[in-house]
């Protein structure tokens, strides 16, 4: 009899467990405490986005809805676009500026990598002289650099207001290599002769010489720039 008491105890105490364990995992299946995304776009990012004076920006949209989705933008800021990334010697480099002009805005071109307010620029020039779009390489050069605008990386980069705030910039490349060339070798008296040159050195110049007499310092019979 013993025995028998003893284990319906067991049992009276292992029965009430049971019931609290189910209690702490209530069903909460009848909820949604995530609801689902809409099919209508949605921009769930910061409506206030910076970054630091001088560096890039970039701004990863993070939206929700049906794929795919457009954008479009307002308001973005002024700066500068070149005509393409990678040009030639003697080819122009057209600079497209979209700047206020009222103030002393300016740019200047530079070999990539150099800081601005430690070298002087190769090509520069004021927004309110420029037309839009202009060739920078035929601006400015007054600071000596004209003959550094070899083959390389450059930047082209706008300023603020006369001094070395960096509004924007945007890279290219330079390939090539200077060439001289005429449409034949062989000329009858009074015929005209046809000379293409190609060089990234704007104060360049052609010189014409008796055969077998092209040192510099002797006096040319013409002379081209």
């Amino acid at each position: 009899m013993k025995k028998l008491i003893l284990l319906l105890t067991l049992a009276a105490f292992s029965v009430p467990a049971a019931l609290r364990a189910q209690e702490t995992a209530p069903d909460n299946s009848r909820y949604i405490l995530t609801p689902a995304a809409p099919v209508t776009p949605r921009i769930n990012g910061p409506k206030i986005y910076g970054a630091r004076p001088g560096a890039d920006f970039l701004y990863r949209i993070p939206t929700t809805g049906e794929r795919p989705i457009a954008f479009s933008a307002k308001g973005l800021p002024k700066g500068l676009k070149l005509d393409k990334e990678t040009y030639s010697i003697g080819e122009p480099v057209m600079v497209t500026w979209d700047y206020d002009t009222t103030n002393s805005q300016w740019i200047g071109l530079y070999k990539k990598g150099e800081t601005p307010t430690s070298i002087a620029s190769i090509y520069w020039i004021y927004l309110r002289d420029a037309s839009n779009p202009f060739d920078i390489t035929k601006t400015r050069n007054e600071n000596g650099r004209d003959d550094e605008f070899t083959p390389g990386e450059y930047t082209v980069v706008l300023f603020r207001n006369g001094n070395y705030d960096v509004l924007t910039s945007v890279d290219f490349t330079l390939t090539g290599e200077d060439a001289l060339t005429i449409d034949k070798t062989h000329y009858n008296y009074g015929e005209d002769m046809t000379i293409t040159s190609l060089t990234s050195h704007r104060e360049a110049w052609v010189g014409l010489y008796e055969y077998d007499n092209s040192d510099p310092l002797d006096e040319t019979m013409l002379k081209y720039y």
